[in-house]
């Protein structure tokens, strides 16, 4: 699979079928925000870097 003009095609070059959701536009509302954080060389250090990131936050 390929992407040309923002569109997946076929190894040939075919657009591969696309039909378009009617689920767009409008605004969102958030409800929450998640914070995916794996910087750390363990589930441990990710916790610890993470909780002293957020001591910034606000």
């Amino acid at each position: 699979m390929i992407i040309k003009q923002h569109k997946l095609c076929k190894p040939d070059g075919t657009i591969v079928n696309f039909q378009a959701t009617e689920n767009v536009g409008g605004a969102l509302k958030a409800t929450y925000l998640v914070v995916h954080f794996t910087a750390g060389s363990s589930a441990v250090r990710s916790r610890t870097i993470g909780r002293s990131l957020f001591r910034y936050c606000g």
